[in-house]
């Protein structure tokens, strides 16, 4: 599946080819410390590849800005969605998430599950990607904490 967001940018299902590994690499070390969640920094080349490899998305996008690929978008089974583009290219994150909502509709809800509609996370650090998920009508729904020590 590939979705044409414009005449610029395209939106590429994730393979297992050496090229897209090393891109999707490259982009997971691009992203800031304040888009984490759940990955580490650190993580190595070797460990990313064999996440890549048993791809846990329902659909999985590498996206491409003519012939540079500036970012990804992720849909998981549980109806969420992740998100990451290089700062520079932010101002088509609207474009994306538009035309990638009239191509992939949420599975349907399941009561304790999966929401009836796409979410996304976001790190509360991480006010740019805020910005713009408010912009798409996108609301809070839920705070979410992590226990490190009990």
């Amino acid at each position: 599946m590939k979705i044409i967001i414009n005449k610029l940018i395209s939106l590429e299902k994730v393979n297992k080819s050496k090229k897209i590994n090393k891109e999707l690499y490259f982009l997971f070390k691009s992203r800031p410390k304040s888009h984490y969640i759940s990955a580490k920094k650190e993580t190595k080349f070797k460990d990313h590849k064999k996440f890549i490899k048993n791809n846990p998305y329902r659909y999985w996008f590498i996206i491409k800005y003519n012939e540079k690929y500036i970012g990804t978008i992720y849909f998981t089974f549980e109806n969420s969605i992740g998100f990451f583009i290089l700062n520079k290219y932010l101002k088509f994150s609207n474009q994306i998430f538009s035309a990638t909502f009239k191509k992939i509709k949420p599975l349907p809800y399941k009561l304790s599950m999966r929401q009836k509609y796409f979410t996304i996370n976001i790190s509360p650090k991480n006010k740019k990607y805020k910005k713009i998920i408010k912009g798409l009508g996108g609301r809070v729904i839920q705070n979410t904490y992590i226990f490190r020590k009990i």
